[in-house]
């Protein structure tokens, strides 16, 4: 082989190497941009539906229209499609709890259990945003006309 065709094989390579790296790099890139803005939808969401939830939780706490349960299942059920692990785990045991806890012949739910399984699932949503848990935490209901 001649020394001409050596040099422009490696020449050949290394521009062929040249143009794969950017194209390599950027495909990561992008691929690593689409990942952190499907996340960053995904927080999005969920800061939302813990939001409604905790509202929903308010709102029964100061008025519990039947209205109002509909509303906790319809929210519950996007947290535990949207929410993270956590979160929907703590929500289900809360919402469990209240359900069977509705039933005929069943206790109704203490406030302290009420106090500790809502701060629970509160600091799961916490968590979940890198925010630290609170020491302590209850939803205080206002109801003024009764």
């Amino acid at each position: 082989m001649s020394e001409n065709f050596v040099v422009a094989v490696v020449a050949g390579l290394a521009a062929l190497l040249g143009s794969l790296i950017p194209t390599i790099s950027g495909y990561f890139t992008a691929k690593a941009q689409r990942n952190f803005e499907e996340k960053q939808i995904l927080r999005n969401k969920q800061r939302d539906v813990y939001y409604e939830l905790m509202l929903c939780f308010q709102k029964l706490a100061n008025d519990d229209n039947v209205d109002n349960y509909f509303w906790l299942q319809k929210i519950a059920l996007q947290a535990s499609i949207l929410g993270d692990d956590e979160t929907a785990k703590s929500l289900n045991e809360y919402y469990f709890s209240l359900i069977e806890s509705a039933q005929p012949g069943n206790n109704l739910l203490m406030q302290h259990e009420h106090q500790a399984m809502q701060k629970k699932l509160l600091n799961s949503m916490r968590s979940n945003f890198g925010l630290k848990p609170l020491p302590y935490y209850k939803i205080i209901g206002f109801r003024p006309n009764q």
